[in-house]
């Protein structure tokens, strides 16, 4: 059985600021949402929308860097199991 290597397209550094942001999103998500519907009950429907949009678009960026980033790692393992067996 090959070894699976684990590239990954964000260094350790990098994915520990996506955590962080991931952590403080989710954290601010509920106190933005307050502030956009409280501020102007006229307007409280506009907020809610705007705020799902925000987030629908932060979450499928997310999703796309994370598929970005296992696509890549499917990628480099054939590379690898290839090679193996070519040294047979």
């Amino acid at each position: 059985m090959p070894k699976k290597i684990q590239v990954s397209i964000l260094s350790e550094e990098q994915n520990k600021i996506l955590s962080d942001l991931n952590t403080k999103f989710e954290e601010n998500f509920n106190i933005v949402f307050e502030k956009l519907t409280s501020k102007n009950k006229v307007f409280t429907k506009t907020g809610e929308v705007a705020i799902k949009n925000e987030l629908i678009r932060y979450r499928i960026l997310r999703d796309r860097m994370n598929n970005c980033s296992n696509n890549i790692n499917m990628l480099v393992s054939d590379l690898k199991h290839c090679m193996e067996f070519e040294d047979l």
